[in-house]
Formats: structure tokens, C-alpha cells, sequence
């Protein structure tokens, strides 16, 4: 068995959400059945009770319950992160938009122009 060395100092951080009090919320709220729920995933629905139980969730099974309860459940976790830690993969709709943006702006420039030049001559 590893020692810790005694130089270190253990991390203290935020505390990671509870997935499964999110998924109680979420099955409250839109009134599912857990016993619907477990049988589309090809569970029982005791192990789905006792799922709740626990604080932390593979991602594998949260990963196929985002697709049989049709809600994305990452993005909820993604959002309880601080707002200060940066996307790592670019997001490709994002330099569209910037890209519509700077169109946008072009054709409001060009639409005061017109507006400017019938203004001229009438």
C-alpha cells in the first residue's frame, strides 16, 4: 500500500453534484415512473431505488439514462462547474454565430447607407 507523502495537501474544491438526487429531481418534476424507466434500460425497479442511494454514477449508465429519459443530464453536471474553467473543444456553432455577427453588422452599415442616400435625394 502507497504512503501519502507528507509535503501534499489535499484538494479542496467544490463538491461534486449528486447525479442521483439531479435524476430524482428531473423524474419528479416530469412525472416518470421508475418502473417504466427500468424497464426500458432492462433494469428492475428496485435497482433503480437503490440506485438513489448512491452519490456517484458510472457514465456509461448515465450516458444510456441521457438517452432513455431524453435529457441531457452532462450538461446540467457542466453547468454546476465554476464559470471560470474554459471549454476545451472548439465549438464549431460558435464561430458560425461570431461569423453571422460580423454579417449582421455589415448589412445594418449598409441599410443606414441607403437609408442615408434616398434621405439625399428626396
Amino acid at each position: 500500500m502507497a504512503r501519502l507523502s507528507k509535503k501534499r495537501t489535499a484538494f479542496v474544491g467544490l463538491k461534486p453534484p449528486h447525479v442521483w438526487q439531479m435524476l430524482r429531481t428531473y423524474v419528479k418534476t416530469n412525472r416518470l415512473y421508475q418502473s417504466g424507466w427500468a424497464r426500458m434500460q432492462g433494469m428492475k425497479p428496485s435497482t433503480i431505488c437503490n440506485f438513489f442511494k448512491k452519490p456517484t454514477i458510472p457514465l456509461g449508465t448515465l450516458y444510456d439514462i441521457c438517452q432513455i429519459l431524453k435529457y441531457n443530464f452532462f450538461r446540467d453536471i457542466a453547468d454546476s462547474l465554476p464559470a471560470e474553467l474554459p471549454p476545451f473543444k472548439s465549438n464549431e456553432l460558435a464561430g458560425r454565430v461570431a461569423e453571422l455577427e460580423k454579417e449582421n453588422e455589415k448589412l445594418k452599415n449598409n441599410i443606414a447607407l441607403l437609408k442615408e442616400v434616398i434621405a439625399m435625394k428626396s
